[in-house]
C-alpha cells in the first residue's frame, strides 16, 4: 500500500465528477473566499444612433477589459491552471466574479461516465476477485456501475436534450460506453490492483507559494513492464468521448499538462516518482443503439485487449514542466493579469461569449469600421 511522505495527506472521497476542483472541495471546510471589488461603470444617454454605437463599444470595454487588481488565490488545481492559461480573462469571469456556467451536454455525459466507472472500481476495491466468486463479484460490480451512471442522468432534460429521442440515444451510448470500458478492464492481464478510486490529493509549492488541490481518478499497481524500474503504480485519468470519434490517445497524453501535474502530485504526495500516467478514453467504440454489431473496433490493443495508447512515462521533464505552469499561473494572478486571449477554438466554446465577454464580437466590429473607412479613403 503506498504511504504518504510528509506532504500533507490525500483523501479518499465519494463525490459527483465535476472539475478538480469541485471534487476537492468536499474536503475542504473553512476555506477563504476572495472576492475582488468591481468599480460602477456609467452609461451616458447619448443622442445619435453612430455616438451610441461608439459609447456602447467604450462602456462595453470598461465593463468587461481586463482588470489589474491582485488576487491571491487560497489554492490551485489544474482545471484552474488550464482556464487560465487558455484564456485569463475567463478565469477572472468564472473563478473570481463567480458568474454562473451552463452545463452541457457533454458535461452531464462525462460526469454520468464518471460516476459508473468509479461505482465500478470501489465495488472491485472492496470485494477482491478470487476464483471462486469471480462471476459474482464482477456482476455486482456492474449493476452497481450501471445504477450510478443512471443517477447522475439527466434524463428530464434540464434544457440539456433538443428532444427526448436525443436523451434516449445518448443515454445509450453512455451506457455502451460503459459496459465498454467494463470488459475492456477486464481483459486487462496487467493490472494486480486498483489501490485507491477518486483519491483527493493536496500539497504546498514551494516555488510558487501556493497549495496545489486535485483528485486522481484512479491509481493501479501494474505488472512491472520494465526490470529497471523500481514503481509499477500508474496514475490513471478517464475522459469520456460523447461523439465517439477515433483520437490520437498517445498524441493527447503526451501533451497532457493534467497527466504531468498529476503524476508530479503524485511523487509529492507519495514521496515516490509513479511508473507513468495513462490517458483512457471511455467512448471511443460505440454500437448503433438497438443494434448488436459493434461499428467500430478499438485499435492499438494488445491481446489482452487493453494497449498502450494514452500511456506516458513519468520524468523530471515533465514534473518541472507542470511545477512551472503553477508557478506562471499563481504570478500571473497576483500581477492582476486577466488579459483575454480570444481565439476561434476558445470563444467558441467559451459559455461567457457574447454576453459578459464582448472581446470576440468588439473587436470583429472595429475590423469592419477600419474596412469601411479604408473604402472611404481609397474611394475619395
Amino acid at each position: 500500500m503506498l504511504q504518504h511522505s510528509h506532504q500533507k495527506p490525500a483523501v479518499d472521497i465519494l463525490s459527483r465528477m465535476k472539475s478538480d476542483d469541485d471534487r476537492a472541495d468536499t474536503y475542504r471546510q473553512n476555506e477563504t473566499i476572495a472576492c475582488v471589488k468591481q468599480s460602477k461603470t456609467i452609461t451616458p444617454t447619448l443622442d445619435t444612433e453612430s455616438s451610441a454605437r461608439r459609447t456602447s463599444m467604450k462602456t462595453r470595454h470598461l465593463t468587461t477589459s481586463a482588470p489589474r487588481a491582485s488576487f491571491d488565490p487560497p489554492h490551485l488545481s489544474y482545471s484552474q491552471v488550464s482556464e487560465y492559461l487558455r484564456c485569463p480573462h475567463r478565469y477572472y469571469l468564472g473563478r473570481i466574479l463567480k458568474l454562473n456556467r451552463d452545463t452541457s451536454t457533454s458535461m452531464m455525459f462525462g460526469r454520468a461516465l464518471h460516476e459508473g466507472i468509479a461505482a465500478f472500481a470501489k465495488a472491485l476495491a472492496v470485494a477482491p476477485i478470487k476464483e471462486e466468486g469471480a462471476h459474482e463479484v464482477k456482476a455486482l460490480a456492474g449493476v452497481k456501475a450501471e445504477k450510478a451512471f443512471m443517477r447522475s442522468w439527466s434524463d428530464d432534460g434540464y434544457g440539456l436534450f433538443a428532444s427526448k429521442e436525443q436523451s434516449c440515444f445518448l443515454f445509450d451510448r453512455g451506457m455502451m460506453a460503459l459496459w465498454d470500458f467494463i470488459e475492456t478492464h477486464f481483459n486487462d492481464v496487467q493490472l494486480e490492483e486498483i489501490v485507491h478510486v477518486e483519491k483527493a490529493f493536496s500539497f504546498y509549492v514551494p516555488e510558487a507559494n501556493v497549495e496545489l488541490q486535485g483528485v486522481w481518478d484512479r491509481i493501479d499497481r501494474v505488472t512491472n513492464r520494465n526490470g529497471g524500474r523500481s514503481s509499477t503504480y500508474i496514475v490513471q485519468e478517464f475522459k469520456s468521448n460523447m461523439g465517439g470519434a477515433e483520437r490520437n490517445m498517445d498524441k493527447l497524453a503526451g501533451e497532457s499538462l493534467q497527466l504531468k501535474m498529476y503524476m508530479y502530485a503524485f511523487s509529492e504526495v507519495f514521496g515516490e516518482a509513479p511508473y507513468g500516467a495513462k490517458l483512457q478514453q471511455i467512448g471511443n467504440t460505440h454500437s448503433q443503439p438497438g443494434s448488436n454489431v459493434t461499428t467500430t473496433r478499438r485499435k492499438g490493443t494488445n491481446k489482452a485487449g487493453n494497449g498502450d495508447n494514452g500511456f506516458v512515462l513519468f520524468s523530471q521533464e515533465a514534473a518541472q514542466e507542470a511545477k512551472d505552469a503553477i508557478v506562471e499561473v499563481a504570478s500571473g494572478l497576483r500581477r492582476g493579469d486577466f488579459e483575454p486571449k480570444p481565439s476561434f477554438a476558445e470563444c467558441a466554446f467559451c459559455p461567457y461569449a457574447g454576453s459578459a465577454c464582448h472581446f470576440t464580437t468588439d473587436n470583429a466590429w472595429r475590423e469592419r469600421q477600419s474596412a469601411k473607412r479604408a473604402c472611404v479613403v481609397v474611394q475619395g
